[in-house]
């Protein structure tokens, strides 16, 4: 992660050099300490730069390493407020808050997934395992349907999906008093961010929703294997 974001910070520093405070060839000649590295990157008008800079790109590994190096010294919520503001900020419309793909939304999702493990595996894994020993038959599209499927069959399909989804969000419900500091405190962040650029009452609702659905919960749902809440993908959870 280190060498990641030194290489990138470098990268940075160089494409401003005919504008830049900075002394490169200072830089060049003296081999950055971790200190000296991380002080400078999380300046907020270097780190600024370096998200805008890099908005666009969904590499894993560029995230990953960048939250990583935060997160280390405690600092990762800083690194979030940063990207929170500027993704808003270049949000054209409400209904746009967090649906789109970008290192911010990358950034949020890996936040969400690393401070919120333990929250998944109390409020998900239960009903996750319920599914996995029931093994309903939940499919709702009638060419993925057994031949000679019938409509009956497809309405009870209906009505038991529905019954899970409802234990799920229930239980999500029930929860909010469990979910933990960090990511509370995102949600803050997002609240009063979407309030400066959208002063619709639902620009809140709707950001939140984004971030605790579309970047935390559902994606714990989809791909539970890889967040250890079961053993194995089924088709049943698909």
């Amino acid at each position: 992660g280190v060498k990641t974001f030194n290489r990138l910070f470098l990268e940075w520093k160089e494409s401003r050099a005919s504008c830049s405070e900075y002394d490169l060839s200072q830089m060049k000649s003296e081999p950055l300490t971790f200190s000296s590295w991380f002080a400078q990157l999380q300046d907020a008008d270097v780190l600024e730069q370096i998200i805008l800079a890099a908005f666009d790109n969904l590499d894993k590994l560029l995230h990953e390493s960048l939250l990583h190096v935060f997160d280390s010294q405690g600092q990762s919520l800083h690194l979030i407020q940063i990207g929170v503001t500027i993704s808003i900020a270049r949000t054209k419309e409400e209904t746009l808050l967090l649906r789109e793909e970008n290192l911010v939304t990358k950034l949020l999702s890996r936040y969400a997934q690393h401070h919120g493990h333990d929250y998944l595996q109390q409020v998900l894994a239960p009903i996750l395992l319920k599914l996995e020993r029931d093994n309903p038959s939940l499919e709702l599209d009638p060419n993925k349907l057994p031949v000679g499927c019938t409509e009956q069959q497809l309405e009870r399909n209906k009505k038991k999906l529905k019954r899970y989804s409802v234990l799920f969000l229930e239980a999500i419900l029930a929860s909010a008093a469990s979910v933990p500091q960090p990511l509370r405190l995102v949600c803050s962040l997002l609240r009063t961010s979407a309030a400066s650029k959208f002063p619709e009452v639902l620009s809140k609702k709707k950001v939140l929703s984004a971030f605790l659905f579309l970047r935390f919960l559902c994606p714990a749902i989809i791909f539970a294997e890889y967040n250890g809440l079961i053993k194995a993908p089924s088709q049943t959870r698909r």
